[in-house]
């Protein structure tokens, strides 16, 4: 997953210069369409990389959990047993599944990150 995490901006920045030549060369409306959405792919992973380092220089991966906006409202809590999110949480995938491992990290920790 961390590989693809990586890789993928650059293959999407690379597929949308490559398209975009093509597209100016032959003007077929087939790779400005191809062009824009690998643009728009590279951009949505490149601004999370880029979220997620200021985020991580400036936080240092740990919030206050207590503060208000980290709270589980009343209409979350009906939407999450609504979608059965207990069953299924456990098989969602992680960048790092290590962040969450409770024998390497307290729970205080665990909950920062999840922040």
């Amino acid at each position: 997953m961390i590989k693809f995490l990586k890789a993928a901006p650059v293959v999407f920045l690379i597929g949308t210069m490559v398209t975009g030549i093509l597209y100016q060369k032959t003007l077929l409306g087939i790779w400005l369409t191809i062009a824009i959405t690998c643009g728009t792919t590279a951009y949505h992973f490149i601004m999370r990389w880029v979220v997620a380092f200021i985020y991580n220089s400036i936080m240092h991966n740990r919030a206050d959990y207590r503060k208000h906006w980290y709270q589980v409202s009343k209409s979350e809590m009906k939407l999450y047993e609504k979608l059965h999110v207990k069953k299924w949480k456990n098989r969602m995938p992680t960048y790092n599944p290590s962040l969450f491992d409770p024998r390497q990290h307290t729970w205080e920790e665990i909950s920062q990150a999840t922040c």
